[in-house]
């Protein structure tokens, strides 16, 4: 299983929490100003890529009350994450092999 908030932190390099921030600041100070509700929708969407690696197309959108209407706003992206052991998603595999020696040469693959 994913830990929430590093799943979050991974998606779009940490671009999708920030939008998340903006968002849920942005929407909560229209709902307070205007005394009418708004309202923020979190999707994903996931399909596989290969054997170990996900597509996961991430979204949110948002509608926030303006004196006059609604001003909203949409905005998808995906990530591209690794699915470990029961379903964990990451950004790099569980069970990365070592690369390099400690002297920096290239490490042979062990078979």
């Amino acid at each position: 299983m994913s830990d929430l908030s590093e799943f979050f932190s991974e998606l779009g390099a940490g671009v999708f929490e920030e939008k998340l921030k903006r968002v849920l600041g942005e929407t909560a100070t229209a709902v307070m100003t205007n005394n009418r509700e708004g309202e923020i929708t979190i999707k994903f969407k996931m399909k596989p890529i290969s054997s170990s690696q996900a597509k996961v197309a991430h979204s949110i959108e948002f509608k926030a009350p303006t004196l006059n209407g609604i001003k909203s706003e949409k905005n998808t992206t995906d990530t591209v994450m690794y699915v470990g052991a029961k379903g964990k998603l990451s950004l790099f595999p569980e069970n990365q092999t070592q690369m390099f020696t400690t002297s920096g040469s290239i490490a042979k693959k062990e078979v």
